[in-house]
């Protein structure tokens, strides 16, 4: 097994690693990776063909390990450890001193033994979206180019990281803002997206508008993955006919994250945070 970095002949191979394990078509966030001088981006390959995918993320201080993903024939063989093991070293190197990342059940016993602990659960809610978008209470009005560093400052209150490049290359993709500057959600590319309140109701009437945004469209059902401690938001979906789905281990290694669960609604992805 040789593992290197992702190439843009590797990507329709990574996202059908991806697709193998039921985590839908990641072309967008691999495109994303790609682009993203914070992000880089590893194949394993066995016999010419790639078989593993996984991305790290490097936030000076803070890392993210995420997309590890290996085809189902190719498990048991140390792939997915060896590759979780090449990211933190790469992230290692680049100074990160806490690493962070989103665990399913499979890889939960992999990344305790490379000495990750728990952190949090993230919880995954799916349920009706609104007919039309509510009049929110205060008003929102479409993010600006102006707005990056209120929303940089409200960020980094919630996570504990500077997340300010990945923010600013997505603010053309588009979002919506408290005009207060008191929360904010900002799109990507691939969907979704950080949402950031420090008002929890003012979360919670973002969370309507996107749901009413999306009936708009035609959706019938949207999946909102949230902190476990935000609680205040999980049971207002809860109450809006959500069901929960799944929960994932949100693990750390290294130096402890300061953050603040119940100002997040909403998050970029398991590469990103």
């Amino acid at each position: 097994m040789q593992i290197r970095r992702m190439t843009g002949q590797d990507l329709e191979s990574a996202v059908a690693v991806c697709a193998s394990n039921n985590w839908g078509d990641m072309r967008a966030a691999f495109a994303f990776h790609a682009g993203h001088p914070d992000c880089h981006s590893f194949v394993a390959e066995s016999h010419g063909s790639v078989v593993a995918t996984g991305v790290g993320t490097c936030r000076g201080a803070t890392g993210w390990v995420g997309q590890i993903s290996v085809l189902p024939e190719y498990r048991g063989q140390g792939m997915g450890t060896a590759m979780t093991r090449h990211i933190m070293d790469r992230l290692l190197q680049l100074g990160c001193e806490t690493l962070l990342l989103i665990a399913t059940e499979m890889g939960r016993p992999i990344y305790t033994k490379l000495g990750f602990v728990m952190d949090s659960d993230l919880v995954f809610l799916k349920g009706p979206t609104r007919a039309e978008p509510p009049n929110c209470a205060p008003a929102l009005r479409p993010l600006l180019p102006g707005d990056l560093a209120a929303i940089c400052s409200l960020d980094r209150q919630a996570t504990g990281e500077n997340r300010r490049a990945q923010l600013e290359a997505c603010l053309p993709i588009g979002g919506w803002i408290v005009p207060d500057g008191g929360a904010f959600w900002l799109q990507t590319p691939w969907g979704g997206g950080p949402i950031v309140a420090t008002d929890p109701a003012v979360g919670c009437a973002l969370l309507d508008f996107l749901r009413g945004k999306a009936g708009e469209l035609g959706v019938a059902e949207t999946t909102h993955a949230l902190p476990a401690g935000n609680a205040v938001a999980i049971g207002h979906l809860t109450a809006s006919g959500y069901r929960e789905t799944s929960r994932l281990a949100r693990m750390v290694w290294g130096k402890p994250l300061r953050w603040s669960p119940p100002m997040l609604f909403g998050r970029f992805n398991g590469a990103l945070g």
